[in-house]
């Protein structure tokens, strides 16, 4: 592929890329940035909410994880995911607390978190964004909060 000189959105794009791929990746590009830029503000209110899909509650450190494979056999505080499948399975009995961005009540990880009597919060808005490995949160599965501490 040939690439143009930079454009006016910032990119380089291969010859005979459509102008509207090119505004597409600009948009995503710069709405990336803006949530960057505006985390200190968002973490500010450090109160997430979501949907309370398991009651209880757990206070721990947060481990924010995209894969399920990379967490084999490790356990965590609270495990932080975009959205859990069969696969989480393992990563999921091993966590204290469990908090999805995508899912609802009955979602995957709200009902392997009833059974196992662990709490969860699901269809936290960004919170795999908004949240940093390490960092020490609240989870209250019954209010549906995620609540940063530190």
């Amino acid at each position: 592929d040939t690439v143009t000189p930079l454009t006016s959105t910032g990119f380089r794009c291969a010859t005979g890329v459509s102008a509207s791929v090119e505004r597409n990746a600009a948009r995503r590009y710069h709405s990336q940035r803006l949530l960057e830029l505006l985390q200190p503000l968002l973490m500010a209110a450090s109160a997430l909410t979501g949907l309370a899909a398991s009651p209880g509650t757990y206070v721990g450190r947060a481990l924010v994880a995209e894969r399920p494979d990379a967490l084999l056999g490790r356990t965590t505080e609270v495990l932080v995911v975009r959205s859990a499948s069969m696969e989480w399975l393992e990563a999921i009995s091993r966590a204290g607390a469990v908090v999805p961005e995508i899912g609802g009540k009955t979602s995957h990880a709200a009902t392997i978190c009833r059974a196992l009597g662990k709490p969860c919060v699901t269809a936290v808005a960004s919170v795999t964004f908004l949240i940093r490995s390490g960092a020490l949160v609240a989870v209250d599965g019954g209010a549906g909060t995620v609540t940063v501490l530190d």
